[in-house]
């Protein structure tokens, strides 16, 4: 649209215009009328509601999150080196149980079998969909690993602001918070088990990445790559013609 516009403002006033205000400025130097001045009028006022719209809603978020970050005080948090070094080493406390928990999630609960279809549906029952959107069992995996070592990092931060214990925890917190984290949710998904499979398939092998020959793929689906139905097709009549001889 911009380069249309340039081009029929070239061809009307004899140069191109690729801002939009000064192709609006040109209009009005050239047709001082109350209608061209009511379409200009109405055109900027159009564009600059769109443009403050969409930096509004774009850059909600960032402020709630300025509003916030005065909760972490971080003014305590880098008013030295040493402060601030500690603090970006704590992040590994915080970062590694989420890592552990995806592991074991891949690795051990689903043993490499991912189902690429439900990856994109949204309805309850979904194998991803697990609590209204939100894997509990992680997000409790994850807290209660954390809480192990936040008191630790406090410590840290401030010598001589909590018990010795909880700085020697935090010492260990790399280590610690990532087994923990591995440990509860393997725990929580033997207790409550996760859906590997859509309900229609839930009898389907689950060895280890048994998906990998249809790359996450079920052959009755509708949406099948068309060289994964002739691969199976072709394994089926493979297998067949073993059984015949």
């Amino acid at each position: 649209m911009l380069v249309v516009i340039t081009a029929a403002g070239y061809k009307q006033f004899g140069e191109a215009y690729w801002n939009l205000w000064d192709f609006y400025s040109s209009i009005l130097d050239n047709y001082w009328s109350p209608g061209a001045r009511t379409l200009v009028f109405l055109a900027a006022g159009i564009q600059a509601f769109a443009t403050f719209v969409t930096n509004l809603t774009s850059n909600s978020i960032p402020v709630v999150c300025f509003l916030l970050a005065w909760v972490c005080v971080p003014w305590k948090l880098t008013y030295s080196a040493t402060s601030f070094i500690t603090f970006l080493g704590s992040y590994l406390c915080f970062i590694c149980p989420i890592v552990a928990i995806m592991v074991v999630d891949y690795f051990l609960i689903r043993k490499g079998n991912i189902h690429i279809p439900s990856l994109y549906a949204t309805e309850s029952g979904k194998p991803y969909y697990y609590t209204h959107g939100f894997n509990l069992r992680a997000f409790i995996s994850w807290a209660a690993a954390i809480a192990l070592v936040i008191p630790g990092v406090s410590g840290a931060l401030s010598p001589g602001s909590i018990g010795t214990a909880a700085v020697r925890i935090y010492d260990l917190g790399f280590l610690l918070s990532t087994s923990m984290a591995a440990l509860l949710y393997y725990t929580a998904c033997r207790i409550w088990p996760v859906q590997i499979y859509p309900a229609e398939h839930v009898d389907a092998d689950k060895s280890w990445e048994a998906m990998r020959f249809t790359e996450g793929f079920f052959g009755d689906e509708d949406v099948v790559l068309a060289y994964l139905v002739q691969t199976t097709l072709l394994e089926e009549r493979t297998v067949s013609a073993g059984k015949s001889d």
